[in-house]
């Protein structure tokens, strides 16, 4: 068990001890960001600033959102929301926006918003090259826990899918950023210890430490 922890651990960390940078995400109030690589959105802006923002780890990404527009007929609003959109792209360095449709009328955004036709631009208003799916509900759903949804989808490998542990490594770098790990004593060498492995380990949430369990289990 120790010796298949090592090599899960070794696999995670191969894209996870580099330079820390970012892209930014620029999200407009008619999209609501569900998920982000698996975990609740942590944007910054909103209410009185002018631009809510996300920052992503430069490589790959995968995000959830809905789009919305609304309406006014009559004394009353009507809004039209599109499916949760599934997307994984890649991006480095980079300014990203969302181009999203625009209807004139109600009727025309029911017809239109399904499939909800949009781009992610970078700051040239090139398109990003991404991967697209519809995250769909099992059954009536009161409220829906977007993130596990999108760990679900993942481990069945559809078509937006990420590799589970891929994510695990982002949550790694954010972890060593978080807590300057670069500056301790740590020395990372060629043939990580076990001990090494164990801090990083400490380092993960409970359920991404279930998540390690289940894939060593599934590598006996």
């Amino acid at each position: 068990m120790r010796l298949l922890l090592t090599i899960t651990l070794t696999l995670a960390m191969c894209t996870s001890f580099q330079s820390i940078a970012a892209s930014i995400l620029y999200i407009p109030d008619t999209v609501s960001l569900l998920a982000v690589n698996m975990e609740k959105p942590e944007t910054k802006g909103g209410f009185f600033s002018e631009n809510t923002t996300l920052e992503l780890p430069n490589g790959m990404n995968q995000i959830v959102f809905k789009y919305q527009t609304e309406f006014e007929i009559g004394d009353v609003i009507k809004t039209v929301y599109s499916d949760a959109v599934i997307v994984k792209f890649n991006s480095s360095n980079e300014e990203l926006v969302f181009e999203l449709p625009s209807f004139s009328s109600y009727r025309q955004a029911e017809k239109g918003m399904f499939p909800l036709k949009w781009k992610l631009l970078d700051k040239n208003g090139e398109s990003i090259i991404l991967t697209q799916d519809t995250l769909l509900s099992s059954g009536v759903q009161l409220g829906r826990n977007y993130p596990q949804e999108a760990r679900n989808y993942n481990i069945a490998g559809g078509l937006a899918s990420v590799p589970v542990t891929y994510v695990v490594a982002n949550q790694f770098e954010k972890n060593i950023a978080a807590s300057e790990l670069t500056q301790t004593s740590v020395k990372w060498d060629n043939q990580p210890s076990i001990e090494q492995f164990k801090e990083m380990y400490k380092e993960l949430s409970l359920e991404e430490k279930n998540e390690l369990k289940e894939w060593i289990n599934r590598q006996k």
